[in-house]
């Protein structure tokens, strides 16, 4: 997970499906995975400096995916901004301004739902 520039950050696919497969794996009642041991692999991907631009991805991006782990992926990046935000890379933040602000509009009402709680945690933290 390399951080670069804000307008061109790109996950990588790798770690884009890694992360995909943890927030798969940590809603689905049927996993037989131990859900302690997917939750502190999270939060050890949340020490990489763009981990958040991933979940951002995700929430915003991820289309074809399904509604519950784009909004698993928007509700764990809410939590981790509430300690973090002001932490993070000034092109960070800018990323994931980028890709928030027009997923306001997404046609979802839960992911537009999710996407307001974030920018309102943004805009808490850090001003409009």
């Amino acid at each position: 997970m390399a951080a670069t520039g804000s307008a061109s950050w790109q996950p990588q696919k790798e770690g884009l499906k890694e992360i995909y497969g943890l927030l798969e794996q940590q809603i689905s009642p049927s996993s037989s995975a131990d859900k302690s041991q997917i939750w502190q692999q999270l939060q050890h991907y949340s020490q990489f400096p763009d981990f958040n631009n991933y979940l951002v991805f995700i929430l915003a991006r991820a289309e074809g995916k399904s509604v519950e782990i784009r909004q698993t992926a928007g509700l764990l990046l809410k939590n981790i901004l509430r300690t973090a935000y002001k932490l993070m890379a000034p092109a960070h933040q800018q990323y994931m301004k980028s890709e928030l602000l027009p997923s306001v509009g997404a046609a979802d009402k839960h992911i537009r739902s999710t996407v307001g709680t974030i920018v309102t945690v943004v805009v808490q933290l850090g001003g409009i």
